[in-house]
């Protein structure tokens, strides 16, 4: 096809006027677009500069004090739970104490021969061994008894002159040395010794005279040891065959035997042990008969078993038979086994014979009693029910979480008007060892 020139000039031209138009609509809208922006600058400029302007000092005063309350409502609640973490914490290693104590105590008696009752601890010798128990200060002896003790065969003992063997060496070697005798592994056996074991209840610590402990009372054990004897008992110690005896001891009993004072020994009792005489009368009269060797004993404190023993003052409220009737001012304490009855005669039948009831304690040996029968003086956190003939005991013992929590305070700043803060327990003990002639 064929155009002709002039419309092709008149379309050219046609394009040229689109492309003006379309170039100056783009800078209209270029233009209009930067103007709507710096508006907008300016105005959200001035929007904030409206909005900054500062708090007034009441919006200050109200505002510190909304935040005070609140900070001290959670701070309040904050120390009151962990104050009542710290109390739940104190009852529990209270009462773990507690049980633990008397765990130890009724294993210590498994091999109990004979236990003391309140009459033998209240009397003097033939009649009684309080003049030859140990005076410690501000303490009492409460439970005292005779046993048995074993030495594993690993176990190692003093021989003499700063040299020990374990026990199952003792048949091997010399006096003082081992031999071939391994004594990791011993190829003897075990040995029984008896010893005296006294259990005190220490308190009156108000002024700080021990600082180890707490001002509250506390349980002490004290053991006397018999020595473990050689095999071979002659007179002259150098005519023995090797292992020779290290010593050979007068332990004359209170009833000795004619000629059996003299005793040969591989490692030597504590000082002051004399051993109790098995003939010559019952058992009774025989170990209220048991004095001590001239030796001063060695020990000069019981060792600590549990602090913080409940160290209340005693009120008669307390021993009275009723529970729960503790006047006001008084500590929330209740003893459920009551003091002895006195004047009964000998051999009439107990009332709480096996320990078992909260029952009236009845005088004279064949019956069970209380130790101590008076708290008088002292508080009442730790006493037994005790059957001498029986050989069998029921211990109680009292513990105090405030004195756990307040250590070093007077008594009267941790005196408990709250039972929740009393741990107590009890357990009954059967001693089943025996007694054989010496």
């Amino acid at each position: 096809m064929i155009f002709p020139i002039h419309k092709l000039f008149r379309a050219n031209r046609s394009h040229r006027k689109f492309q003006r138009d379309r170039l100056g609509r783009l800078k209209f809208e270029l233009k209009i677009f930067l103007k709507r922006l710096i508006g907008r600058l300016f105005a959200f400029g001035d929007r904030m500069t409206a909005r900054v302007k500062g708090f007034t000092l009441i919006e200050l005063l109200i505002s510190m004090l909304i935040a005070s309350v609140i900070i001290s409502t959670l701070l309040a609640f904050t120390v009151n739970i962990m104050e009542t973490d710290r109390k739940e914490q104190a009852k529990v290693e209270s009462q773990s104490d507690v049980q633990a104590a008397l765990n130890y105590i009724a294993d210590d008696m498994q091999e109990t021969v004979y236990i003391y009752n309140a009459d033998s601890l209240n009397a003097n010798s033939p009649n009684g061994i309080q003049d030859q128990l140990p005076a410690f200060a501000n303490s009492r002896p409460i439970l005292v008894f005779w046993k048995r003790k074993y030495y594993a065969p690993t176990d190692t003992v003093n021989v003499g002159g700063g040299n020990t063997k374990a026990v199952g060496c003792l048949e091997y070697g010399t006096t003082t040395t081992n031999g071939t005798c391994n004594p990791n592994a011993p190829i003897g056996s075990g040995k029984y010794a008896y010893s005296l074991v006294a259990y005190y209840l220490i308190y009156d610590n108000a002024t700080g005279a021990n600082a180890t402990w707490s001002n509250a009372a506390r349980l002490g054990r004290w053991e006397l040891n018999d020595g473990i004897r050689a095999s071979c008992q002659l007179s002259d110690i150098t005519t023995c065959a090797e292992p020779k005896p290290y010593a050979r001891i007068n332990v004359t009993p209170p009833t000795a035997i004619p000629d059996s004072s003299m005793v040969n020994y591989w490692s030597v009792p504590d000082a002051g042990f004399a051993p109790f005489a098995s003939t010559g009368g019952t058992v009774d009269a025989l170990m209220n008969k048991w004095t001590k060797a001239p030796a001063a004993y060695a020990t000069t404190a019981p060792t600590v078993l549990i602090d913080f023993l409940d160290d209340s003052p005693y009120s008669a409220d307390q021993d009275d038979g009723t529970l729960g009737n503790t006047p006001a001012g008084n500590p929330v304490v209740d003893i459920p086994i009551r003091e002895n009855v006195a004047g009964v005669p000998v051999g009439s039948p107990s009332t709480n014979a096996d320990c078992m009831s909260s029952d009236v304690g009845t005088g004279g040996p064949s019956a069970s009693q209380r130790i101590p029968n008076s708290f008088a003086g002292m508080p009442s956190s730790f006493y037994v029910c005790v059957n001498s003939a029986q050989n069998v005991a029921r211990i109680y013992l009292r513990a105090n979480t405030l004195a756990r929590l307040r250590p070093n305070q007077a008594e009267t700043q941790r005196r408990v008007f709250d039972s929740t803060y009393l741990s107590t327990g009890n357990i009954r003990a059967f001693g089943r060892g025996k007694v054989f002639a010496q």
